[in-house]
């Protein structure tokens, strides 16, 4: 019935009204990707630059590069971590273990996600690519924390 009903307003939409709702849509979805290639490039700058002679880039464009092959990355490590967080959640059923588990499969696909594109993005020389990795994956855990205490705080109020 729901479905039958939107169906109905789709049809009574004109072709000038379909479009600008297409182009509102993609205009949609292009803002929240360069809002994510943002934030990750601002946390990958956050990790480059104190990293010291660890990480060498060819220029700006390079981490830039990096911003947007984490993404993919990332993606990829999700899928393979996949089977490993359903063991996880189906092995642990208790509270405060379910939470830790869960927060060190989270923790471990952040450090490998980082890990992967350091390694695979062009124009970034890495020399032990393990010690940026880890430390994108403390930043985010830190993140991470603080975005629960603080949205802990707000829902209690």
């Amino acid at each position: 019935m729901k479905q039958h009903r939107e169906e109905a307003m789709r049809a009574d939409l004109t072709w000038r009204q379909r479009t600008l709702s297409a182009v509102g849509f993609a205009g949609c979805g292009g803002g929240v990707t360069v809002w994510l290639v943002l934030v990750l490039l601002a946390g990958l700058l956050l990790v480059v630059a104190p990293s010291g002679g660890a990480v060498e880039s060819d220029g700006v464009w390079p981490v830039v590069w990096a911003a947007l092959v984490l993404i993919p990355c990332t993606a990829a490590v999700s899928l393979l971590m996949h089977p490993l967080r359903v063991l996880t959640r189906t092995r642990v059923s208790f509270g405060r273990a379910r939470r830790v588990t869960d927060a060190l499969v989270s923790t471990l696909a952040t450090f490998l996600s980082v890990l992967l594109t350091l390694v695979l993005t062009p124009g970034l020389t890495v020399r032990q690519p393990w010690l940026p990795a880890l430390a994108a994956t403390l930043a985010v855990t830190a993140a991470n924390v603080v975005a629960e205490r603080f949205g802990g705080r707000k829902g209690r109020a």
